[in-house]
């Protein structure tokens, strides 16, 4: 959240390490001390190998290298650099020492006594190009005489799609990681030089001291992966984070002593004693609960009982109990110690939280302030107790800095607020709430973050990174779940009607999960002092169930507090548009479309750039068009690239650089202009609050409405991540987090305004954004096709609040077959409008195109249910489904292996009560299931083939028996017309044929 952190650059960008159970793979190459005693490397001058292996290097010039080691560059597989090694006690502060380097590549020195800097070497035009290179320059002074970790790593970064694509870049020491940056458009010089160790370079001396290990990998290594290896190394010291310390002696041998005779929340109450002693507590008073505790321990009481007995026989703590969760708060106040240790989840008998939680971190002119921050104070007040738990106010100070939290205990349901007051400097900046979770009672835990429609991370805690800018993409939801196999969970969310920008931040090491939510405080001036209070509160809620469960819980927020989340069925969208079926991707000139429509027997619609010749004929056949709109570079012409003609180039430069370009863009804190690259050169970011930028989207779309062909618009790249500005002129806070929304949500308003006069007029957005989705009515989300995906965003928006309408199927990467089915029925079972994929992808008159008429017309028949109701959580079977492993293609970044159930399924209950269970075999050979039902009443299945209905009780469901991409639709409740109707439509799918073969008759 710093302001000249990368984070702000790099905008949307998610970091999802790979969480698969398999052992990370062994680095490419290697030296190990107890292994190789100088094996292995070409070792040069004054370095001596120790009778342990060591190499010892006395500051002359010499040195080692890895022969054949030239082939190791960093390329967009990643790489990693792990180093163990030891200065000498008596090094001099101001001496320079080379660690590590490969020339024209990568280097490693001590700077000085401020630790190490570290440099990466691009190339341009197939040359190295020093200009270029990235410094990683920051840290602390290393120590001596004693070993440490040190660890460089490079991360490839490729959404090309959205402009952004690059190397994320960092360095450690002992785990803690010193300096991270992006490096934009960055490639590698790819050097033949061998890896060398200890050698002056770039000015330097040779290295001075011990190396024991080294070694490099050609992947990425996470930083989980890192921590693990200094933990297994006894001399070494892992980095102790701000606010921990070593525990007292005393209070480890009495909670030893303890902790041996107690078990459920008495144990737990040890521990979180004994947590809170290595969070800064106050010995003396942790000493005195703990034999308060030990003294409770004697009797056989309930935890109601001995919370009373515990409150009364110390004064340094407080147990609030309820029938859900016990919380161990600090009662006195404190200093740089938690106000909250620890809170106990009484149905699963374990510990909710692992470390410091609900803590803060503030940007207080040029100074950063957290909640253990040296000389800070808090008192706890306005402690009531309710019937369900109880509230209470945390009081911070340091020098004329207030800080407020609030918080409330209700059951399973912990909320918190945090508000600030500084009269001398401004508050730019907040984090809240930064939480650290306990690994879960069972074996493996997943986290579901809402990257794109919701992503699963498995083995979470055991190592993972995830970062993403919210609202935006790769970031669709402010919250998250994190449960395990048992369905043991943990809901994490920042539940705000302002729906204003934030950065949420996952990592999962050393068997906890740590999430951080950041946002800014608009200011009018940066000298003045100010006060804030974040917008809606934090929310931690334990629960049972899976990513679905969570998902629901935030589902409340929004039918109750969210002002943008529409109701079922929208009404204010146009009919065409509502009720789409199926959206074609084709050439201008394609010659088909009348074919398949006649064909699929049933209109769709066409997304793309150039309105076809045919277009009269077209619409005759109630066939729509939807073209395309960047709503977010300035004046961006997809035409113009770093190859363009001299004349166009010189157009696109002049355009971006003219005074009303720069007086209307967004103006970023260090005073530059934002911008994307696209087609390799560099498009302003316009500001959506200023009248400028507003005058250029108005009539660009408004070109489209009068023109008359289209009748939907696509707003590329609405859906990205908000960037802060900071021109004075545009009518805004400088840095205002709500500013980017609420100028597209104008422009969106003023758009659906525009219906009065041209009726048939739609819009959706690229990717989804839940901040627009009253004011639009649909998302466009073709980047749906990420690994490890969950329907998280259709679980709250489908079923006609807004339409979802595409995937890319092979647009610019093909995929396999199994995949394209895969994508198409996703999309049907979870109420989408299918399609996006090309007209060539069924120009063969085979299975696929039969199977896109079958689920066409179904989706035709149950629009009554897919527009108008809410996603029920998905069954469970006595059987185990089998899962499909398919190369989902269509993103330039490449093609991934994505698992989906072999049958797709899903659950809806319309506004008035009926549900709907929809069925569908992806695979081309037959299975039978034994669903698991719990809805009671009448049910009506609908087959393939059969005339009529069959009708059963719901508590005698058959079994589902599937032919090979067979379709079973399953309705509970008193809709007769719905199934009878379906039925009869049906009964026709055996009698589909392909068609006939197509051509684009050139």
């Amino acid at each position: 959240m710093h302001q000249p952190n990368v984070r702000l650059f790099v905008l949307t960008l998610i970091l999802a390490v790979s969480l698969l159970k398999a052992e990370p793979t062994p680095p490419a190459l290697s030296y190990l001390a107890s292994r190789d005693h100088g094996d292995g490397l070409k070792i040069e001058g004054a370095v001596q190998v120790t009778p342990e292996g060591y190499l010892h290097f006395d500051g002359n010039d010499g040195g080692a290298t890895f022969p054949g080691s030239g082939k190791y560059n960093i390329t967009p597989n990643g790489f990693g650099l792990l180093m163990t090694c030891r200065l000498p006690a008596t090094l001099n502060d101001s001496a320079l020492v080379g660690i590590v380097n490969k020339l024209n590549s990568f280097r490693a020195n001590r700077f000085r006594a401020r630790g190490l800097y570290v440099t990466f070497t691009p190339e341009k035009d197939g040359k190295v190009d020093e200009d270029g290179e990235v410094c990683l320059n920051a840290g602390r002074k290393l120590p001596f005489g004693e070993w440490l970790h040190f660890a460089f790593t490079a991360e490839f970064v490729n959404e090309r799609e959205q402009g952004r694509v690059g190397y994320f870049l960092r360095y450690f020491i002992n785990g803690e990681l010193m300096v991270e940056q992006f490096a934009p458009r960055f490639e590698t010089y790819q050097s033949k030089a061998d890896i060398a160790i200890g050698f002056p370079n770039n000015g330097s001396g040779s290295f001075q001291g011990d190396i024991s290990e080294v070694e490099i990998f050609d992947r990425f290594v996470p930083e989980a992966e890192i921590m693990d290896k200094i933990k297994a190394d006894s001399r070494l010291k892992l980095f102790t984070p701000p606010g921990y310390r070593q525990a007292n002696a005393e209070v480890l041998n009495l909670t030893a002593q303890i902790r041996a005779a107690v078990v459920g929340y008495q144990a737990w109450l040890v521990s979180a004693l004994e947590r809170a002693e290595m969070m800064d507590g106050d010995t003396p008073a942790i000493l005195s609960a703990l034999n308060a505790a030990n003294a409770c321990f004697q009797g056989d009481k309930a935890p109601e009982d001995f919370a009373t007995t515990f409150n009364a026989n110390q004064d340094g703590f407080r147990r609030v109990v309820n029938g859900q969760a016990i919380i161990l708060l600090a009662r006195k106040g404190g200093t740089t110690n938690p106000p909250i240790v620890d809170i106990f989840n009484r149905a699963t008998q374990s510990a909710v939280l692992a470390g410091r939680s609900f803590a803060w971190r503030l940007k207080v002119g040029d100074k950063e302030i957290c909640d253990h921050t040296p000389g800070l104070t808090y008192r706890i007040q306005d402690f009531t107790k309710t019937a369900d738990g109880a509230s209470f106010t945390v009081a911070w100070r340091l020098d004329d800095l207030d800080v407020i939290g609030k918080f409330r205990l209700e059951g399973v349901r912990l909320t918190a607020n945090l508000s600030a007051t500084s009269p001398s400097a401004p508050i730019t900046e907040y984090s809240f709430p930064k939480m650290t979770l306990n690994h879960l009672p069972g074996k493996d835990d997943t986290l579901v973050a809402a990257f794109r429609s919701g992503t699963l991370y498995r083995n979470f805690s055991s190592g993972g990174n995830v970062f993403g800018i919210y609202p935006s993409a790769n970031m669709t939801l402010p919250f998250i779940g994190y449960y395990d196999e048992q369905e043991n969970g943990v809901y994490l969310g920042w539940e705000d009607p302002s729906c204003c920008r934030k950065e949420i931040e996952m990592s999962g090491k050393q068997g906890r999960a740590e999430i951080s939510f950041s946002s800014n405080v608009g200011v009018r001036n940066f000298t003045e002092g100010n006060f804030f209070a974040m917008p809606g509160e934090a929310v931690l809620e334990f629960y049972h169930g899976d990513w679905f469960t969570a998902g629901q819980i935030y589902k409340r927020f929004l039918q109750t507090k969210a002002d943008w989340y529409p109701q079922h069925p929208r009404l204010d969208t146009p009919l065409w548009y509502r009720d789409g079926i199926l959206i074609l991707l084709g050439s201008k000139n394609e010659p088909n479309y009348p074919y398949l429509r006649e064909y699929l027997d049933l209109p769709f619609i066409i997304n793309g750039g150039r309105k076809p010749d045919n277009i009269k004929e077209l619409w005759e056949k109630g066939i729509h068009l939807k073209t395309y709109t960047n709503i977010r570079l300035w004046k961006y012409n997809p035409s113009i690239s770093d190859t363009s003609p001299k004349e166009d180039f010189d157009k696109y430069h002049d355009e971006q650089n003219s005074p009303v370009t720069l007086a209307n863009c967004i103006r970023q804190f260090d005073g530059n202009i934002a911008h994307e690259f696209y087609n390799n050169i560099p498009w302003n970011i316009g500001c959506p609050e200023a009248d400028g930028f507003k005058a250029i989207l108005h009539e660009r779309v408004m070109g489209y409405a009068r023109g008359g062909s289209w009748h939907g618009i696509y707003h590329d790249q609405l859906c990205s991540s908000p960037i802060l500005c900071y021109n004075p002129d545009h009518g805004h806070l400088l840095g205002d987090p709500c500013s980017w929304i609420r100028g597209y949500r104008q422009f969106l308003t003023w758009f659906a305004a525009r219906r009065q006069k041209y009726p048939l007029m739609s819009q959706d957005g690229e990717d989804f954004c839940e901040a627009y989705a009253r004011w639009t009515d649909g998302f466009m989300t073709w980047r749906f096709v990420q690994q490890n995906q969950v329907p998280l965003a259709q679980s709250l928006y489908s079923g006609g609040r807004v339409q979802f309408t595409g995937r890319t199927f092979n647009l610019d990467v093909a995929g396999d077959d199994q995949a394209w089915i895969c994508k198409l029925v996703s999309q049907f079972v979870y109420g989408e409008q299918m399609g996006w994929f090309h007209t060539k992808d069924i120009y063969p008159a085979n299975y696929r195109r039969v199977l896109v008429k079958k689920l066409c017309h179904l989706r035709l028949e149950l629009l009554g249910y897919f527009n108008d109701s809410d996603m029920l959580p998905f069954l469970k079977f006595q059987q185990t489904m089998p899962v499909i492993s398919s190369l989902w293609g269509g993103l330039r970044s490449g093609a991934k292996y994505v698992e989906t159930p072999q049958v797709m399924h899903s659950v809806w209950q319309r506004s008035d009560g009926n549900c709907l269970a929809v069925f569908v075999n992806t695979s081309s050979e037959p299975i039978r299931l034994t669903p698991k039902l719990p809805l009671t009443g009448k049910l009506s299945i609908c087959r393939e083939g059969a005339t009529e209905p069959e009708i059963l009780d719901s508590a005698n469901a058959p079994d589902l028996d599937l032919a090979p991409h067979a379709t079973e639709v399953w309705f509970i409740g008193n809709d007769d017309t719905t199934p009878a109707k379906l039925a009869k439509k049906m009964a026709q799918f055996p009698k589909y044929t392909p068609g006939k073969e197509l051509t684009d008759g050139q």
